[in-house]
């Protein structure tokens, strides 16, 4: 599982780069075929990814050693729902959780509906599969959430006590999504920039997006700081 993760992952960075290149390259161009071929493999990058999310979390779950982030940060006194969380805890599964959430909003932005009548769709998209190809280049290559054991132990690590209490369920997604929709303003603001379209039509497209963006990642601090007064109560 690990290796067939660790492909997975590749496979998410050659798609996220193609997809960034061939998005970007046709719209310059006006080569509609190139621009889809990198719709596609975006698509099949995100899936790519979700394979990575999924084997992570059945690793944690079956406390599976031979994945060094399993053995960091998971051992079998750890109860499921805890071990799950361990998913965000470490570097390598934060960049993981955060780029996920980055391609499927991608997708998501694309496809819209009405998104295909704007001249920024394309661009934008293209900017924004260059921000995801960046997070997967910075887990294939330094932080890799597949990494395997040097010498596999018997237990694990586990996860830090301060780091166990229920907020850790909630507050460390919510922020990350939060994080991954702001994405989406800046890649249209970029995408002005770069076509020279910088009339009110890009803020317009831009402004519902950043309010979810905004509401988001403010009820995610929010959560956590109730959550951090009521247990030092």
């Amino acid at each position: 599982m690990r290796i067939f993760g660790q492909l997975c992952l590749l496979a998410a960075f050659v798609g996220s780069g193609y997809a960034a290149f061939a998005c970007i390259t046709g719209w310059r161009t006006g080569r509609r075929t190139l621009g889809r071929s990198g719709v596609f493999a975006a698509t099949a990058s995100v899936v790519a990814q979700t394979v990575v999310i999924a084997v992570l979390a059945w690793a944690l779950l079956a406390k599976d050693f031979q994945f060094a982030y399993v053995a960091q940060y998971s051992s079998r006194l750890l109860p499921w729902h805890y071990s799950l969380s361990a998913l965000w805890v470490g570097q390598a599964g934060s960049l993981l959780l955060w780029a996920w959430f980055s391609g499927v909003l991608a997708l998501l932005f694309y496809f819209w509906p009405g998104q295909d009548r704007s001249p920024l769709r394309q661009p934008a998209f293209g900017i924004l599969m260059g921000y995801y190809c960046f997070l997967t280049a910075t887990m294939a290559f330094a932080a890799d959430p597949m990494a395997a054991s040097i010498a596999p132990p018997t237990e694990g690590a586990g996860l830090s006590p301060l780091l166990q209490h229920p907020s850790m369920l909630i507050h460390p997604p919510v922020v990350f999504l939060g994080y991954a929709f702001w994405a989406i303003p800046f890649a249209l603001a970029a995408a002005a920039l770069v076509s020279g379209r910088l009339d009110a039509g890009w803020a317009r497209e831009a402004r519902p997006w950043a309010l979810v963006a905004w509401v988001v990642l403010g009820a995610g601090i929010l959560y956590h700081n109730t959550g951090q007064i009521t247990k030092a109560r």
